[in-house]
């Protein structure tokens, strides 16, 4: 069940982002990429997954959806291209221990070039 809520935390915000504009909707997709990313990781890499199913025993990443949708709802209250930008901003600083995939890359243009996990299969 803790899945599936976080699964709907993770699509809710994606779908909030959209009330302002497609700039924060591609942030918001990001935290749903990091956690794809790093849980593929996990399991390529021990075979199992120690923060849960797309890291939704992650109190780190957890706490960052958390205050993104706490600032995300701040804006869509009192919309501003100053406030939008700064948001994007903060996202892309408070993400980015975990984007090492260029997630935030400016000059990549929401594109993300490569990033799964090495397979193995014996």
């Amino acid at each position: 069940m803790a899945e599936v809520l976080w699964i709907d935390r993770l699509v809710h915000i994606a779908y909030m982002s959209m009330r302002d504009s497609f700039a924060i909707f591609p942030a918001a997709c990001n935290f749903y990429f990091v956690a794809t990313i790093h849980c593929e990781r996990q399991l390529a890499k021990a075979g199992s997954l120690p923060d849960g199913f797309l890291l939704c025993n992650s109190r780190e990443l957890s706490a960052e959806l958390v205050w993104f949708t706490h600032q995300l709802q701040q804006h869509l209250s009192d919309p501003s291209e100053l406030r939008r930008e700064a948001l994007l901003r903060r996202i892309a600083e408070r993400l980015g221990r975990w984007d090492d995939v260029g997630l935030f890359e400016l000059k990549l243009r929401n594109r993300i070039a490569h990033s799964s996990a090495p397979k193995s299969f014996e």
